[in-house]
């Protein structure tokens, strides 16, 4: 989210998520970014494959984030 607006999702697939930043700028220098991983929910209205749908158990929803890790990428662009 920047500035309470959703300018990236990904949902549930097990996956890294790797948004590129870049294209906010300049709002997102000054701006307020957040990260907002929430559960997932057994009731959720989209398709997992069986094989990859997680165990709730008696839960109605679950959420594991095993780390986070913040890295600035420089990208350089040479002139053809």
């Amino acid at each position: 989210m920047l500035n309470g607006r959703l300018i990236e999702d990904k949902f549930y697939c097990g996956r890294e998520f790797d948004p590129g930043l870049n294209r906010y700028a300049p709002e997102i220098l000054t701006g307020d970014l957040r990260l907002e991983i929430l559960p997932l929910r057994r009731d959720a209205p989209i398709y997992i494959e069986p094989k990859d749908r997680p165990d709730f158990g008696k839960s109605d929803s679950l959420v594991k984030l095993q780390s986070i890790e913040i890295v600035k990428r420089d990208v350089v662009e040479f002139a053809k």
